[in-house]
Parts: C-alpha cells; structure tokens; sequence
C-alpha cells in the first residue's frame, strides 16, 4: 500500500487553551469595567472657575517625600486635610517641592473632584503663603488639562476591546468552550 490508498482518521480540531470562555471574558469585562472608573474620572474633569472654588486657612504641613512626591496638607484648627496637585493617580501630587513652609499660614483655593468612583479628593488650585501667591490658578487649571489631555485611557480601551470580545464570544455558534 502506498500513502495515497491510505485511510486517516479525520482530523478534529481540539480546543486550544488561551481561547477565553465567555465566563472568564464577562470577569475580564467587569475587570475592566471597574479600572475605567479611573480614567472616566479623568474624562470628565472640568475645572472650575475661581469663583466657584471653596477657600480654606490654616498653617502648612508638607509631608515627607513618598513615591509620587509629598503631600500638602493644611493644619485647620488642629484638623489635618489633605490636598493633592494632580488629577490623575498616575501623576505627581506633589505642590510644593520643600518643607520650607512648614507652619506657616496659608490660604487654599480647592475644589473637591472624583478620582475612582464614587470617591473624592481635594484637589488644590491656588495657594498662598504669608498673603504671597505660591501657586497660582492658571498655572493648576493648566497643568490639570496638560495631564488631562495626555492621560492615555488604557483601562477604558481594554474595556471597550473585552466587551467585543465577550460579544463575539456570547452570540457565536460555535463557541470552543462553554461557559456562560
């Protein structure tokens, strides 16, 4: 007998391993769903004029440095309140780079902005130190739309690709593995 009167058995295609069940791909989905709450935030900041910004005195507390800079906090009546200099968690939040204002009085501008979710924190506008401007508002408002604007979104992307995905997986006929 040669090869060509040979009979083979058929060939059945098995199921390859890094092909997602749709239960795995709707856990991808809420995954994702969840990280671009991040990046909706992001989204969705418009900063405030001015006049609209709440005005805080106390006396000046600057952190230690960390990992994404110091944090600014204002001593109000003995009650410690945290501002950050950034709209994103991916950004420096540091306001002032030294300690060298440590203890003394200050007045804020700030505006209270979501950054994941439902949850908050106080983003800082304008500072004055000793009736000196330290920061001023234009030069935030622009730096927060610099960060806004280079913000990459990546969270929101791998949502909009996952839910596709979980789609293609859902409504096909001829899903590999079975799932959800």
């Amino acid at each position: 007998m040669n090869n060509e009167e040979r009979s083979f058995p058929p060939v059945v295609p098995k199921a390859l391993p890094f092909i997602p069940s749709r239960l795995q791909m709707l856990i991808v989905v809420v995954v994702f769903g969840i990280l671009s709450l991040l990046d909706y935030a992001v989204y969705s900041f418009s900063p405030p004029s001015l006049e609209v910004l709440q005005v805080a005195e106390g006396k000046v507390l600057v952190s230690r440095p960390e990992k994404n800079g110091r944090q600014f906090n204002l001593d109000i009546n003995g009650h410690l309140t945290k501002f950050n200099c950034r709209v994103n968690t991916r950004a420096n939040k540091e306001c002032l780079s030294n300690s060298q204002y440590n203890g003394l009085p200050a007045k804020v501008w700030w505006y209270e902005g979501y950054v994941f979710g439902p949850i908050k924190q106080k983003i800082l506008f304008q500072l004055e130190i000793n009736n000196q401007k330290v920061l001023a508002y234009e030069v935030q408002k622009s730096k927060y739309l610099q960060e806004k604007a280079s913000y990459p979104y990546i969270a929101f992307s791998f949502l909009i690709i996952s839910i596709i995905v979980f789609c293609l997986l859902r409504f096909s006929d001829k899903n590999i593995k079975k799932g959800f």
